[in-house]
This record gives structure tokens, sequence and C-alpha cells, in this order.
């Protein structure tokens, strides 16, 4: 009889300690998917900022024009209404971010009184 209460003595307590291994384990699993999960989660978001539609891929340049106090896009059609105006003037090109103050008001003058007619 003592010899099979020692063996059940033993197996509960070898029970009692793999108890606490198995808990050890389950939280180390649950760490583990856990992360997993998390690390999916900002892969997926990260990849849908990433990536950019035609409209975004561009470059959009707003300039203000002061006297006017309003905000104009530097696109194509702005560019070639730009190169009329010098070419109305009579001027060989220079961009126009290298342009002085005054040159840039006169333009934006000149542009106010020639709108775009689509």
């Amino acid at each position: 009889m003592r010899v099979r209460q020692a063996h059940i003595g033993r197996y509960r307590d070898c029970k009692i300690r793999n108890r606490g291994l198995e808990t050890a384990y389950m939280h180390l699993a649950n760490r583990f998917v856990t992360a997993l999960f998390l690390t999916a989660a900002l892969a997926a978001s990260g990849s849908i900022v990433a990536a950019a539609t035609p409209q975004e891929a561009s470059v959009q340049v707003r300039v203000y024009d002061s006297h006017h106090r309003d905000y104009h896009n530097w696109d194509d059609r702005e560019d070639r209404a730009y190169r009329g105006y010098l070419t109305e003037r009579h001027e060989n090109y220079r961009s126009y971010d290298k342009q002085n103050h005054k040159h840039q008001a006169n333009y934006w003058n000149w542009r106010h009184s020639h709108p775009d007619h689509d």
C-alpha cells in the first residue's frame, strides 16, 4: 500500500508541476498569436497607406496671391497660362518661382483679368 501511495503522491506532484508548465506554454502561445495578429494588422494598414493612387502620386503646388488674397494650384493649365502671359509681353521664359515679387504680382493681376475658358 505504501508503494501505491508513494506512486500516487509522486504522480500528483508531477501533475502539479506540469500544470505550471502548461500554463506557461499557454501564456507563451497566447503572446505569440497576439503578436502575429498585431503584425498582420500593422502590415495590412501600412500597405493600404503605401498604395498611392495616381491622383495622390502627383505633386501639387499651391501659390498664394497676396494682392488678391487667394490661392492658385500651379498645374499644367496654370503653366500654360503663365507661358501665354510671357509670350504676350515678349519676355523669355523664366520659372515663376525665380521671378521677383513685383513680376509675380503683375502675373496674378493679368491672370485674374484672363480667366480660363473651358
